[in-house]
């Protein structure tokens, strides 16, 4: 078979369709300069796009959305109005939220009243009457609530929920047992919005997240497209639970870890191969799924085998008669790629582990691969939930 899931590099096979895999390279100027300055701001690394973001806040979007936020009530009040200038980065403390314009980071007098959920729901809509294409969310094993990446997609016309797991207000501290149920929960939710276009919505997820989105979308009904970034094909971290079934972890050996030069820890050899006994048993049944995929794969990934992962995921789909996914490679690219123009994240301190861990990439690689990546995800998605075959291109 082309492209055959082994151990070690994967290489495309002579007369494999185009539509499959791209590897994405890049050969970078020698004048390019391209310099990250402090934590709070990043810049373009794309030769002659000196672009500068503040990164602090969820106010990235390039055009007025609507940010819906379902949390804990503030006291006894079912909701409160924010004033117009309070600060935006605070607002997961409020049950329902006013009309927030994240061109100018302040809110309106416009009251949004959504219902009580035992589930930290936020959820970005493009400005408008709606409804709009729907996707949830989901970031890796750092936990807590990511907006940055919903926000952004809203505003290319999506209703976006990001959605947390734990290290959130009433979710647990760490990844023991999950329930696939609470990830339903949020579907439900989803598919019941008058702001969301049924009867289907599309799920991007992220390392963790993106393990967590092929159960989702293995299992779960009314899911109809799904983004993987530098995803698993086995379930990881923790058993996963749903009805009557169990779906134990990938095995690992944390003793396999390894510590580079700088003294950064590189995770990509500590999990144990999925096609090997007992782990077969942790390889999500994504055939499944009744939608399509895109794996979007680093190559340069050091926190586990991504590429080897997305080929498993091909050849399983294609062994149980459907359509082979669409594979992106993306050369010099390490784990986290982000939206376009972010710093890319060679190296961060993991918010659980609390220790340096090395993700890879190159920054001008990575530079390009994100703004590739980020065109990629807005063309599936508009291709699978919207109907559209083009997609404008974006800058961010």
């Amino acid at each position: 078979m082309a492209g055959s899931a082994k151990e070690g590099h994967w290489q495309k096979s002579e007369g494999q369709e185009e539509s499959e895999v791209k590897v994405f390279t890049c050969s970078p100027p020698p004048s390019h300069q391209g310099l990250l300055s402090s934590h709070h701001h990043g810049y373009s690394l794309l030769p002659g796009s000196p672009l500068t973001l503040s990164l602090q806040g969820p106010r990235f979007c390039t055009q007025p959305c609507l940010f819906f936020n379902l949390a804990n009530s503030f006291g006894n009040s079912p909701f409160m109005k924010l004033p117009t200038n309070y600060p935006i980065g605070t607002c997961h403390l409020f049950l329902t939220r006013t009309l927030t314009e994240l061109n100018t980071g302040t809110a309106s007098d416009q009251i949004c009243d959504l219902k009580k959920s035992k589930t930290p729901y936020d959820l970005w809509c493009f400005l408008g009457a709606g409804p709009f294409p729907g996707i949830i969310d989901l970031f890796g094993s750092g936990g807590g609530l990511c907006e940055y990446r919903a926000s952004l997609l809203a505003g290319h016309g999506f209703a976006v929920l990001a959605l947390a797991y734990f290290r959130f207000e009433g979710l647990p501290d760490f990844l023991d047992d999950m329930h696939l149920e609470y990830f339903e929960e949020a579907v439900d939710f989803m598919l019941q919005h008058p702001k969301v276009k049924g009867p289907n919505v599309g799920l991007l997820g992220f390392s963790k997240g993106g393990d967590l989105c092929l159960s989702m979308a293995s299992f779960l009904k009314g899911i109809t497209a799904t983004v993987l970034i530098n995803s698993c094909v086995s379930n990881t971290v923790a058993p996963l639970h749903y009805k009557d079934m169990l779906i134990p972890s990938l095995g690992s050996d944390p003793g396999r870890c390894t510590i580079n030069e700088s003294g950064f820890l590189r995770f990509v050899d500590v999990w144990d191969n999925p096609l090997e006994e007992p782990n077969h048993l942790s390889i999500i049944p994504l055939e499944r799924a009744q939608g399509p995929f895109l794996f979007l794969v680093g190559m340069d990934d050091h926190s586990w085998k991504s590429g080897f992962y997305a080929q498993i995921a091909s050849e399983r789909l294609q062994a149980h008669g459907k359509d082979r996914p669409q594979i992106i490679y993306y050369s010099g690219t390490g784990h986290c790629i982000e939206p376009p123009y972010f710093p890319p994240c060679r190296v961060s301190v993991h918010t659980v582990l609390g220790q340096a861990v090395l993700h890879g990439g190159e920054p001008q690689a990575q530079s390009r691969a994100q703004v590739d990546a980020w065109q990629q995800i807005q063309t599936f998605f508009q291709k699978h939930l919207n109907g559209k075959k083009s997609v404008p291109s974006s800058k961010i």
